[in-house]
């Protein structure tokens, strides 16, 4: 029998080019901004949407620039290898992104995924935990769930804490951090790895 049945994702730079979105609309601006994110993400919850409008007005953006227009990012090359996945595994989305936001970014892929879980599902951010027992509590058994994210800080980190097993997908831009764990190119090199690690 297989070990692993759930996969599950990070959504904004792991599946979509979240920082290639976020520098057209902020430029110079967008490290600031992902500090305020991060931050943010460390303090009481407040909605997805409120925290991105709050940074907005901080950072003086344009006018005309919206929250909601962060959550029109380009799917990166591979999401289509999804509907593959799909076809062997349950598959899950862990974002820090509100369920209306991720529903706008993912359009009709977000059929492909068995299991939403969201801010405002767990009324907190990652890396704080609440995500992950949320999973856990949906599957039953941690031992069958497989991570996949972009960002150590965000997703890795927290699944060493639980033991949950989890990989980096090497998107450019966020591999500047060194992770020790299992890293893949692609969803069709992690596809590969799943397979061989699963039959063994």
């Amino acid at each position: 029998m297989s070990r692993f049945n759930v996969i599950s994702f990070d959504c904004y730079g792991t599946l979509v080019d979240w920082d290639s979105r976020v520098q057209e609309l902020l430029g110079t601006k967008k490290k600031l901004f992902y500090d305020f994110i991060f931050r943010a993400a460390e303090k009481e919850y407040k909605p997805w949407e409120v925290i991105l409008e709050t940074a907005l007005s901080k950072f003086n953006v344009r006018i005309g620039v919206k929250a909601q227009d962060f959550a029109d990012c380009q799917a990166f090359h591979d999401i289509n290898f999804l509907k593959k996945l799909h076809s062997r595994y349950e598959l899950a989305i862990l974002t820090n992104a509100s369920m209306a936001f991720l529903e706008r970014t993912l359009s009709d892929k977000i059929k492909c995924f068995n299991v939403l879980i969201t801010s405002d599902i767990t009324n907190s951010y990652k890396p704080q935990l609440e995500h992950f027992y949320q999973l856990i509590k949906k599957v039953g058994d941690p031992d069958r769930i497989f991570h996949v994210s972009a960002h150590p800080s965000y997703d890795l980190e927290p699944c060493k804490k639980l033991g949950l097993s989890s990989c980096l997908l090497m998107r450019d831009v966020y591999t500047k951090k060194i992770w020790e764990g299992l890293k893949f190119k692609d969803l069709c090199d992690l596809d590969e790895y799943l397979q061989e690690y699963n039959l063994s």
